[in-house]
């Protein structure tokens, strides 16, 4: 058990956290005014619009690579089970595992953030997802190429200037 000292330090902590994230947010939605109406839709305006329609239950399923941190800065995680990522490099697992959670929690709205390369891996859920008829969405971020191997390409580019590989 906490003591009171302990609460209200905790209190405060989460105050200024809550603060700094609100803070986060501002700056963040002027960063987003600049690209609002880029073409393709920029991930960072997704997010945000996302956050202002997203019933407060919805679960939100991630495997959107590199638009993940847009993901993160746009919007706030608060509730247990109501966001699942993986951690590692794995592709394809997304639309399957949006489509589990679904199963899983039939009476919560469900969306899954799925990059364009890593739909590739695994498109045929969606068939599964029809034939369960699951009511749940799927929203692919096209950026029309695997931009983490391009990001990963300019790292090589840039070891192999400082000598760190040959």
């Amino acid at each position: 058990l906490m003591s009171d000292t302990e609460r209200e330090v905790a209190r405060a902590r989460v105050s200024a956290l809550a603060e700094a994230k609100a803070r986060q947010q501002e700056t963040l939605l002027g960063q987003a005014r600049q690209v609002w109406d880029r073409k393709p839709m920029d991930p960072l305006r997704l997010f945000l619009e996302m956050k202002e329609i997203l019933p407060r239950d919805a679960i939100l399923v991630n495997e959107s690579g590199t638009s993940t941190i847009y993901l993160h800065r746009a919007m706030t995680f608060n509730e247990p089970g109501s966001f699942f990522s993986i951690r590692g490099g794995s592709l394809g697992w997304g639309i399957g595992a949006a489509l589990g959670v679904k199963l899983a929690r039939p009476n919560r709205p469900v969306v899954g953030i799925i990059g364009d390369g890593s739909a590739m891996y695994a498109i045929q859920a969606l068939w599964s997802a029809s034939q369960l008829k699951l009511p749940m969405t799927i929203i692919i971020i096209n950026n029309g190429c695997y931009l983490a191997l391009k990001h990963m390409a300019g790292l090589l580019e840039e070891w192999a200037k400082d000598g760190l590989i040959n």
